[in-house]
């Protein structure tokens, strides 16, 4: 018996083949390659590191000010939220992924050489600075991401009442899926809203190049933009040294401060960009929670922070029960025994 598409839902996935990419270090500026494995069912998704691997689970996850940190032992991820969330929404249950810093090669920089060895002292002397995922081409990761249905069995979670809290709630829907309702609201633009179906096609068509908002350069916006720009590039060199004195940013991976709504609009690459990006960041930690959401709408206002999203997703998931099975599911399995 073929099973139809809804039943599909009910099986973890893999990816088909491993694959590999590379991306930068916002906070250092070093080089990342990360490498993809197929895994067996009910593993999860596991980060590997030179100083041991840590699965992506509530239990392993530490927020930080501006990221997620995943931490088990010495082993240690940061910035995981950006990976996590198209990996959820492509449907990867299970995969490994190797993190690596590279070290410079002729075509890197005098400030990369500075960071990856600068960055090595600190390993040297046990600082337990976390590896970074970085900035990767996440449009062309999407090419990349081939699911692989697995014969194990997934765990859909549903919400039977709305849970709500001042800054995050969770709404039952009839709808199949996610549904991420995000507002935000910084100078000079003023409150953003955007709403999508959490689908590969939404992810890679209207999210995938949304970058995270600078908020923590808004202290030079009131110089002219160069000048800030300058300033800011400067004391990112040393605002994080334990990961190697430099900076990966720049203009075409983080959203910068401006004055006026006008310039805010120019530097766009869609409309709402930054309540765009918020949704990447708000999903990820759905990737946490043992089994999927279905059945959801996400409604998130302003100043949630990752301290507090991860404080609710605890919340929520004490209010989660699993679906039972499509009779379909279970009708074939009866047939293949």
């Amino acid at each position: 018996m073929r099973m139809s598409e809804d039943t599909d839902i009910y099986l973890q996935q893999t990816i088909k083949r491993p694959f590999a990419c590379k991306g930068t270090c916002v906070y250092s500026g070093n080089s990342v390659q990360l490498k993809f494995f197929p895994a067996e069912p009910d593993i999860g998704i596991i980060f590997n590191t030179p100083k041991g691997t840590v699965k992506a689970a509530l239990e392993n996850i530490v927020p930080r000010k501006r990221s997620l940190e995943l931490r088990d032992g010495a082993a240690r991820v940061i910035t995981v939220e950006h990976l996590l969330t198209p990996l959820h929404i492509y449907g990867i249950d299970n995969v490994y992924i190797e993190v690596r810093r590279l070290e410079p090669d002729e075509n890197s920089s005098l400030m990369q050489s500075v960071a990856y060895y600068t960055r090595d002292y600190f390993d040297r002397h046990d600082l337990k600075t976390p590896e970074a995922v970085g900035n990767i081409d996440f449009e062309s990761l999407c090419d990349l991401i081939e699911p692989e249905k697995q014969k194990a069995e997934r765990k859909i979670l549903r919400l039977r009442e709305p849970f709500e809290t001042d800054r995050i709630s969770f709404y039952p829907v009839e709808e199949c899926g996610v549904m991420m309702h995000v507002t935000t609201d910084h100078k000079p633009i003023g409150k953003q809203v955007v709403a999508f179906q959490m689908v590969p096609e939404t992810y890679r068509e209207e999210l995938a190049r949304a970058r995270p908002y600078a908020a923590h350069l808004e202290f030079v916006s009131f110089l002219p933009n160069k000048v800030a720009h300058l300033i800011a590039k400067a004391v990112a060199h040393v605002w994080y040294p334990e990961f190697g004195i430099g900076h990966g940013f720049s203009e075409e991976n983080v959203f910068l401060p401006t004055k006026t709504p006008e310039e805010w609009k120019a530097q766009e690459r869609y409309p709402g960009e930054i309540p765009r990006h918020t949704i990447i960041d708000k999903y990820a930690p759905f990737a946490l929670i043992d089994g999927r959401l279905d059945g959801v709408e996400v409604r998130i206002i302003p100043r949630s922070n990752h301290k507090n999203d991860i404080k609710v997703l605890k919340a929520l998931a004490k209010r989660l029960t699993v679906k039972p099975k499509s009779s379909l599911l279970v009708e074939k399995e009866l047939v293949l025994t």
